[in-house]
């Protein structure tokens, strides 16, 4: 990978966390970024409830109007005792692909 387009990768996931952080408030923890060779940004961890995940969405889809340098971005936030994945495309078109449930026995 060329030295200007990791910069330009590096520089836009630093504005993505920073935003998530702060926005967040503690709504989103344990996040973690992993962008794939196919230019695809996942970002995992937890959300206390359905409104952090609407936090989230909204950094992201902020986030992307500066000329994100990735195709896609795999959002993958445990919520309760589910986990809830989207898919944010190029296009800004936001699709969920998976709602799962995991119940624990008790």
């Amino acid at each position: 990978m060329p030295e200007d387009q990791w910069s330009t990768r590096n520089s836009w996931l630093n504005q993505l966390s920073s935003e998530l952080f702060r926005r967040a408030n503690g709504h989103i923890r344990n996040a973690a970024f992993e962008a794939t060779a196919d230019d695809t940004l996942s970002v995992c961890g937890d959300a206390d409830s359905y409104y952090g995940v609407q936090i989230a969405l909204l950094v992201v889809q902020h986030c992307r109007r500066n000329a994100c340098p990735f195709r896609s971005v795999h959002l993958a936030l445990s919520v309760g005792d589910g986990l809830l994945e989207i898919v944010i495309p190029d296009q800004q078109q936001t699709v969920i692909t998976k709602v799962e449930q995991q119940y624990i026995s008790a």
